[in-house]
């Protein structure tokens, strides 16, 4: 059945996204319709990736809420354009989320990596690098590109586009064998 978080009850800024409880019928059927379908096929695409060159990169991208945003406490995001995560690297070779981070600080982002984000149920679910499946999650501070406040694209979305074309650009360029199932990046246990 649904888990908690499957049908958030709330926007990020903490306001309510429904008048009254959804039913457990309806949480249940966008459980079946959306949620099910979506990971099914996530899934078939990671695989299909995984089999034909022997490891795979998820991406997964979001918005989060600037400092300045209404309602939002800080959240330490203060001088803060993108947040990383890797799950503190149980989710992604370090080469991988270090080389986003040099290229977006190449691009004069100010990046952090796993505060205040570590990486969600994506990261969490599929992030196996030690399989040669890894996942980052790339959180991208909204003041960058929108006014919060009125909800609308701004002047920066046009470098902002074309900025993150050019991070897909270097992490479809990296050095395949990265991504590969061989544990020896990976640190080795205590003895």
């Amino acid at each position: 059945m649904a888990r908690p978080g499957a049908v958030p009850k709330v926007v990020a800024n903490g306001e309510a996204i429904y008048d009254s409880p959804i039913t457990f019928a309806s949480a249940r059927q966008r459980i079946e319709r959306h949620h099910r379908p979506y990971h099914r096929a996530l899934t078939e695409v990671l695989d299909a990736t995984h089999r034909r060159f022997g490891g795979a990169l998820l991406v997964d991208c979001h918005s989060m809420p600037s400092a300045g945003a209404p309602g939002i406490r800080a959240k330490g995001l203060k001088n803060v354009d993108i947040v990383l995560g890797d799950c503190h690297g149980a989710a992604c070779a370090q080469a991988v989320t270090a080389l986003a981070e040099k290229t977006l600080k190449d691009l004069n982002y100010r990046v952090v990596r796993n505060r205040p984000y570590a990486g969600g149920y994506i990261t969490r679910r599929y992030g196996r690098p030690e399989e040669g499946m890894h996942a980052l999650q790339i959180e991208i501070n909204r003041a960058l590109y929108m006014d919060e406040h009125r909800i609308e694209r701004g002047p920066g979305m046009a470098e902002l586009i074309r900025h993150v074309g050019k991070l897909i650009k270097v992490l479809t360029e990296l050095d395949l064998d990265i991504l590969k199932e061989d544990p020896k990046w990976l640190p080795k246990a205590a003895e």
